[in-house]
C-alpha cells in the first residue's frame, strides 16, 4: 500500500497531538483540579470578584459604600460580562473557568499569526512555546480580574497588524477600553503609529487616504474615552486621586506608599526596573517557567540559565532583523515592539495617569516573542544553510521542524502548576469559615486588616468585614478617609472590645462580631498593618482587657466575640 502525502500529512499532525497531549496533559489536569476545589483560588479575587456576587443575588453585598466603591473601579465591559454570566454561573466559579478559555483563545490567535508570518511550522512551535508558557499566563490572568482580559486582545492586535486589518485594532482598541483600560491604551498607541508611519518602517501598506487614516485613530480614541468617562466621573466621588509624588498628599497619606511597589517610589528606580521587566518576560517567552523539564539537567544554576536565555534572546532578535529585509509582515510587528516600549516610558512621565510601567511589558513582550521566535529561528537557519551552500528542498518546513525540536528540547516546559491559585484554605481553618457561614447574611465581622482569614471572609463565606487589607485602597481620599476612620475604631477595639469605640463600631457600621487572634491577645506575636499606624499599634497592644465579652467560637488560633 502507497500510503500518499496526504495520509503523511494527517499521520504528521496525529503524532504532534499526541505528543502534546502525553507532555501536557496531567500539569492540565492537576492544574484545572485546583481550580475547581472550592478551597484553592487567587490571592487577588478577595478584592475584586466578591462584589460581583451582588449579580447572583448575595444581598449582604447590596448598596454597600465598598461594593459600589469597586464597581465604580471595575470597567464597564467587566461588570456587564459578569452581569450576564451570574445568571447562569456563580461568579466564583466563572472566575474560575475564565483564565481557561482566554488562554485557549489566545493560543489560537497566536497560532494564527505565527501561521500567516512562516506557515505551519511555525504556528506548531508557537503552540510549544504558548502551552510551556501557559503558566506565566495563567498566573497573569488567574482569577478572571479585569487584568485577565489583556493576553486575547493584544494577540488580536498582532493578528491585525500581520493580515494588514487596521479597522480590527481599532475594534480591539474600542473593546479593551471597557475591560482593561491598559490594553486600550497601547493598542490605539499601536493604531496611530501603523497608520500614521511610512510602510517602508511597518506602516499600512494599503492606500488609505490620510485624511481616513486620521478619521480612524478620531474615531477608535473618542469612542475609547466615552466608555471610560462613566469610571472617572463616578470615582470623583470618592475625593481627589492621590498621586505618590505629590508630597502634600503623602504627607496626609502615608499609607498610600505601604500599597505602592518600591520600586516606582524613584522615577531612576523606575527605568531601571523597565529593562528588568523586559528580560524576565523575555526569559518567560523562551522557557515559559522556571521549572523547564529539559534545560534543568544540564543548566540547573540560575546564572547558567541566564547565559542560555540571553544568548537565545539575542538570536531571535538578530533573526527578526534579518527579517526585516524581506519580511512586510515582521517589519509591521516592530510596531508593535516600538509601541510597547513608547506606552512604558509614558507611564514613567505620566504615572499614575497612565498606570504602571509593567502593565505594557510583561503581557506584550511575551505575545510577540510567541509569534517572533519561530519566524527568527528559521531565518537564522535559511541562513546557515545557504551560505554553506546547502540545498534543501522545501526548506521552509524543514527549519521550522528544526526550529520546533529545539524548542522541544530546551524550553519545552510541562505546563502550568499553581497558575496563581496560592491561596489555600487548610483543613485546620475550615471550621472556623464553617461558623461564620452558619452566621446571618447581615452580619458584620470586624478582626485584624492583614490577617488572612479576614481577607478571606467576603469571597469564601459570602459575608461583609469592617476592614481587611484588600478594600483598604489608598488611591482616592475621600475613600482612604472614610477607610482609616474604620481602622481608628478597629484597632481602638481590638485589644479591648468593651469600649465607646466598639460601641461606635456597632452604631455606625453594624459590626456584629469581632474575630480576635490569641497569638495578639497573649503577647506572643506583634500584629502588623501600614507602616504609618504602627505606632497605634504599640500603644493600644499593651492595654489588653476580653472581660466581659460574650465569646461565640474558639479554636486553637482565633476567639469571635458577638458584640
Amino acid at each position: 500500500m502507497i500510503i500518499s502525502s496526504r495520509h503523511i500529512k494527517w499521520i504528521v499532525i496525529f503524532t504532534a497531538v499526541l505528543v502534546l497531549v502525553a507532555i501536557y496533559y496531567p500539569a492540565f489536569a492537576q492544574s484545572i483540579g485546583r481550580a475547581a476545589a472550592e478551597h484553592r483560588f487567587n490571592d487577588d479575587v478577595r478584592q475584586y470578584i466578591w462584589p460581583t456576587f451582588v449579580y447572583a443575588g448575595e444581598s449582604p453585598f447590596n448598596d454597600d459604600y465598598v461594593t459600589n466603591y469597586f464597581f465604580d473601579l471595575m470597567p464597564i465591559g467587566f461588570k456587564a460580562t459578569y452581569f450576564a454570566v451570574s445568571q447562569f454561573i456563580h461568579p466564583r466559579i466563572f472566575s474560575k473557568i475564565l483564565p481557561y478559555i482566554l488562554l485557549c483563545l489566545t493560543l489560537l490567535v497566536s497560532c494564527m499569526s505565527s501561521y500567516r508570518l512562516a506557515g505551519p511550522f511555525a504556528a506548531f512551535a508557537t503552540l510549544i512555546l504558548g502551552l510551556s508558557g501557559s503558566e506565566y499566563i495563567l498566573d497573569l490572568t488567574a482569577g478572571g480580574l479585569p487584568r485577565s482580559f489583556k493576553f486575547l486582545p493584544l494577540s488580536m492586535v498582532i493578528y491585525a497588524l500581520i493580515t494588514q486589518r487596521p479597522y480590527w485594532i481599532a475594534f480591539v482598541t474600542v473593546i479593551s477600553a471597557s475591560f482593561y483600560p491598559p490594553v486600550a491604551i497601547l493598542s490605539g498607541v499601536v493604531l496611530t503609529l501603523y497608520l500614521l508611519f511610512p510602510s517602508k518602517f511597518g506602516g499600512l501598506e494599503s492606500a488609505l487616504p490620510t485624511q481616513q487614516r486620521l478619521l480612524i485613530i478620531a474615531i477608535a480614541a473618542i469612542v475609547s474615552i466615552t466608555i471610560l468617562v462613566p469610571n472617572l466621573m463616578a470615582l470623583t466621588g470618592y475625593g481627589t486621586k492621590i498621586n505618590i509624588y505629590n508630597t502634600e498628599q503623602i504627607e496626609r497619606f502615608p499609607e498610600r506608599l505601604d500599597r505602592q511597589p518600591i520600586n516606582l517610589t524613584s522615577r531612576k528606580v523606575s527605568l531601571e526596573s523597565v529593562g528588568e521587566q523586559s528580560y524576565k518576560s523575555l526569559k518567560k517567552a523562551f522557557q515559559g517557567s522556571e521549572k523547564n523539564m529539559y534545560l534543568k539537567y544540564f543548566s540547573s544554576k540560575s546564572k547558567t540559565r541566564d547565559i542560555v536565555n540571553s544568548v537565545w534572546i539575542f538570536l531571535t532578535l538578530l533573526g527578526a532583523l534579518m527579517l526585516w529585509r524581506t519580511s512586510h509582515a515582521v517589519r509591521r510587528l516592530w510596531v508593535f515592539f516600538f509601541a510597547t516600549y513608547s506606552c512604558a516610558f509614558l507611564a514613567l512621565i505620566l504615572y499614575p495617569l497612565v498606570y504602571y510601567p509593567s502593565r505594557y511589558l510583561d503581557s506584550s513582550l511575551f505575545l510577540i516573542m510567541l509569534v517572533v521566535i519561530p519566524a527568527a529561528a528559521g531565518a537564522i537557519f535559511s541562513f546557515i544553510y545557504t551560505s554553506l551552500g546547502w540545498h534543501v528542498k522545501r526548506k521552509l518546513q524543514a527549519e521550522m521542524l528544526l526550529s520546533v525540536l529545539l524548542l522541544v528540547l530546551l524550553y519545552g516546559n510541562k505546563g502550568p502548576s499553581e497558575s496563581g491559585l496560592l491561596v489555600r484554605i487548610d483543613g485546620k481553618d475550615k471550621p472556623l469559615y464553617q461558623f461564620v457561614r452558619t452566621l446571618p447574611t447581615d452580619v458584620v465581622i470586624a478582626g485584624w486588616p492583614s490577617d488572612g482569614e479576614m481577607k478571606n471572609i467576603p469571597y469564601y463565606t459570602n459575608r461583609k468585614v469592617l476592614l481587611n487589607r484588600e478594600i483598604h485602597l489608598c488611591f482616592h481620599e475621600d475613600y482612604a478617609l472614610e477607610m482609616r476612620h474604620r481602622w481608628e475604631l478597629l484597632v481602638s477595639s481590638y485589644f479591648t472590645p468593651d469600649t465607646e469605640s466598639t460601641q461606635r463600631m456597632v452604631k455606625e457600621y453594624g459590626v456584629s462580631h469581632l474575630l480576635i487572634k490569641k497569638a495578639y491577645m497573649q503577647g506572643q506575636k506583634t500584629p502588623h498593618y501600614f507602616a504609618a499606624f504602627e505606632q497605634d499599634i504599640k500603644q493600644y497592644q499593651q492595654n489588653i482587657e476580653l472581660s466581659g465579652t460574650h465569646i461565640v467560637f474558639e479554636n486553637a488560633k482565633y476567639y469571635i466575640l458577638q458584640l
